[in-house]
């Protein structure tokens, strides 16, 4: 059976010997914030262990006073809602289209003195109308957050999504295009970042190597189909909702009392996965196509793009293919009533993928739509 995993990305297990040589007066932090700086024309720019500590810093960085209004689309990442409730903000909810994106005009409409900062979700490799948004919200003083989790790279009108508004912020999780084992960018667009933040306690030089290395021993590809992918394997028969609901119940992990820099091995890492991004990332979108190609074919109510693949469905075909050797999950956002999104599953689309990964994946798609 062929193993697929969104944890299938390419990695070389050299570059932690190589940065515990070169790095030894940590100037990696310095040269990622220069080249992130140049490709985003930004201001300032920190990194963190998780796009979350990004934002936590940015709200204590920003000082707003109890009880001030946020506008979240009302399909967002589950983890604002949970932030800012317990700050004693209030939310507002924005509708969103049929492509799960914030209704600019809808925006508008809601626009008012109550309202402090519009956090904008660039899902999927797609945005919404960010220049009306971004001139709305200049005009009124309010602060505009483009999250760009899901957007690395993308474009809107000649400019990077991260570009638009006051403040942006990345994450290189597990699952994303940039995959660090974790971390995130909070990057500035008007002006320095102001804060203090601190390094991860476990700050040994032979600690960090020894972690990056089992962490590439059990998410390389022999190692993950031997030792992880069975355990997600028979779970996925046990009990699949309460597999996909281990992604969101942990609210300790993400409400955290401290707000740590992203550590100097993920920051080389980062530096590494972008060097591949920059040689591969046309491969990828080449890949991408035979998606597009398969959807538009099959009338299914799919949404290509270069990071995510959602499809309407039960939870049938997530089992369907974990099944099969594809290892999947339901998409993380959710609407704003807390149920997250059982009909909407994330496929993997990553640089050390092939052609005939791809095809693979969508015959098992085309024998399960088959058989309904």
């Amino acid at each position: 059976m062929r193993i697929i995993s969104r944890h299938h990305f390419y990695i070389n297990p050299l570059w932690f010997l190589e940065w515990f040589i070169k790095d030894k007066k940590n100037n990696i932090r310095r040269e990622m914030e220069v080249s992130f700086k140049k490709i985003f024309h930004a201001s300032d720019i920190k990194f963190f262990s998780s796009a979350t500590s990004a934002f936590l810093f940015l709200l204590d960085s920003i000082s707003l006073p109890e009880g001030s209004v946020f506008i979240l689309p009302e399909y967002n990442f589950f983890i604002y809602e949970k932030i800012l409730l317990s700050r004693g903000f209030k939310i507002k909810y924005v509708p969103v289209g049929k492509d799960f994106l914030m209704d600019a005009d809808r925006l508008v409409e809601m626009l008012d003195e109550e309202v402090k900062v519009v956090i904008v979700m660039n899902l999927f490799s797609r945005t919404p109308d960010l220049e009306k948004i971004e001139y709305e919200c200049k005009n009124r003083n309010i602060i505009m957050i483009s999250d760009c989790a899901h957007s690395f790279k993308t474009i809107y009108n000649n400019r990077y999504a991260a570009e638009y508004g006051d403040y942006s912020i990345m994450s290189f999780g597990v699952g994303k295009r940039i995959m660090c084992f974790g971390g995130g960018a909070l990057i500035s667009n008007h002006g320095k970042i102001n804060g203090e933040y601190h390094e991860l306690s476990d700050d040994k030089s032979f600690s960090k190597i020894i972690n990056g290395l089992i962490q590439y021993f059990f998410t390389s590809k022999i190692p993950y189909s031997i030792f992880v992918f069975p355990v997600f394997w028979i779970l996925n028969f046990i009990n699949r909702d309460w597999l996909e609901s281990r992604f969101f119940d942990d609210e300790e992990n993400y409400i955290i009392p401290k707000i740590y820099k992203m550590p100097p091995i993920r920051l080389f890492l980062l530096k590494k996965q972008m060097e591949i991004y920059k040689k591969h990332s046309d491969r990828v979108n080449k890949l991408s196509i035979h998606y597009e190609r398969f959807f538009k074919k099959n009338n299914t109510k799919l949404k290509p793009d270069y990071i995510f693949f959602q499809i309407n469905s039960d939870k049938g075909l997530a089992k369907f293919l974990l099944k099969n050797g594809i290892d999947c999950r339901y998409d993380y956002c959710h609407f704003h009533d807390g149920k997250y999104s059982k009909n909407r599953i994330i496929l993997p689309l990553y640089f050390s993928m092939s052609e005939k990964d791809v095809i693979y994946i969508l015959n098992k798609i085309k024998i399960y739509l088959n058989k309904l």
